[in-house]
């Protein structure tokens, strides 16, 4: 699955200074370009079928073959329909997009805030620093849960995002235990990862022993996390109508 990278000032910098920029993404678009090579059938037998057409017309018609037309009006009247169909689905295909990304821009917010609240409200700093650990746990199992679970490993992919092996996984810095990873993989039947982890998650928080009034506001951050995990499963599980595409 091809990732859009993050652009940062560096990259801010080249995209709007750097004079070979166009260059350089019609390179990367043809020689990287993920949609078209999805479309590289469809275009291999378009472009087949025009050589056909032309060679037909310039070298055959000439020595005797019948030569054949086609009304204009049929295409000049579907074509109309046609515009509006590509329309449609460039204007969904964009709304999906900008929608994932808000989702995903307020999932990273939210477990910022998470973090912060639990670090500086909890009396245990154990405790915190454990509840910590899972909250971006969240993000990568809501990651894989949207994606096909054969082209990945959950248990590998948690445990790389800890870190390096050896020192980065050690320490506060660390990650989950293998213990805790396990507990997400065999979690109980019917609950998808994301929803397990805000399960443990709030059962953490619980144990945190904050003030009543502040717990209410982590409690409302983890809610707003059920919310767009129900949101994203809604963007994958509806696609754009058959009819449009």
């Amino acid at each position: 699955i091809k990732v859009q990278r993050a652009f940062d000032y560096a990259a801010w910098e080249v995209q709007r200074k750097n004079p070979d920029r166009y260059w350089q993404i019609l390179t990367a678009t043809l020689g990287s370009s993920s949609m078209l090579t999805r479309l590289q059938g469809p275009l291999f037998v378009l472009n087949l079928v025009a050589a056909g057409v032309l060679f037909y017309s310039q070298y055959l018609v000439p020595t005797g073959m019948p030569s054949f037309s086609l009304p204009v009006l049929p295409f000049t009247i579907s074509s109309f329909a046609l515009g509006l169909l590509v329309t449609f689905r460039v204007n969904t295909s964009t709304n999906r997009y900008v929608l994932a990304r808000n989702k995903w821009g307020d999932i990273l917010n939210i477990m910022r805030d998470l973090c912060q609240q639990a670090t500086l409200w909890s009396p245990n700093k154990e405790l915190a620093l454990d509840f910590a650990r899972w909250v971006p746990t969240f993000a990568l199992t809501l990651m894989c849960h949207l994606r096909d679970p054969r082209s990945h490993d959950l248990a590998a992919e948690i445990r790389n995002a800890a870190g390096p092996e050896g020192e980065g996984r050690e320490g506060e810095g660390r990650g989950l235990t293998e213990e805790e990873i396990q507990e997400i993989l065999n979690r109980p039947a019917g609950m998808n990862a994301p929803h397990f982890v805000l399960h443990r998650m709030r059962a953490k928080m619980n144990a945190l022993q904050i003030p009543p009034n502040k717990r209410l506001l982590m409690e409302y951050n983890i809610t707003r996390l059920v919310d767009d995990l129900g949101a994203c499963e809604n963007i994958f599980a509806t696609p754009i109508p058959l009819g449009y595409t």
